[in-house]
């Protein structure tokens, strides 16, 4: 029996179907996926639920730094720190974008990554799912990088532009 598109029902249905997936540690197909998405965006408040499960999702993936964390992060070297920060976005842009290209960007102070054809903008109304692309990243410059990160999504393939990028700077501390 098939449901009507957008129908309350059908969206028991489905949010049902993905949670039982989840509980069993199972894997959605990219079509699946991109219908997860479309459902969110239907949603008035779909920008704040992408952030909310991007945040949820690097905060399961990425622990509290430890004290003794955080004086290491400080003492590595800064290329190191920054080197260990894109291999980590890299990481979790594979993991909630499956089948897009992800390209580490080094420009003169523009450090981060491109996403080509990323499900997230491509199937979202103006790119809203960058949101949980973008907080995700967010939350991962905070544990990994330093605790001065500051990410920015200047490029969206739903504002029209050919690959979605986040690049990483760094905020001047107050003296």
């Amino acid at each position: 029996v098939s449901c009507l598109v957008g129908s309350e029902m059908c969206i028991r249905d489905r949010m049902r179907r993905y949670a039982e997936i989840r509980d069993r540690r199972g894997v959605i197909s990219p079509d699946e996926y991109g219908n997860l998405l479309q459902l969110i965006d239907r949603r008035p408040d779909s920008v704040t639920v992408f952030a909310s499960a991007g945040r949820n999702l690097a905060e399961a993936r990425f622990s509290e730094p430890s004290r003794f964390d955080r004086i290491r992060r400080r003492l590595t070297p800064a290329g190191l720190r920054r080197r260990n920060l894109i291999r980590a976005m890299t990481d979790v842009a594979r993991a909630l974008e499956p089948g897009a290209a992800i390209q580490p960007v080094t420009e003169t102070g523009a450090d981060g990554i491109d996403v080509l054809a990323p499900p997230l903008a491509t199937t979202t109304t103006g790119g809203a799912g960058c949101a949980l692309m973008t907080a995700a990243l967010d939350v991962c410059a905070d544990r990994v990088g330093s605790d001065t990160a500051r990410l920015s999504h200047g490029l969206c393939v739903g504002q029209g532009d050919d690959r979605c990028r986040w690049v990483i700077s760094e905020a001047v501390r107050p003296d």
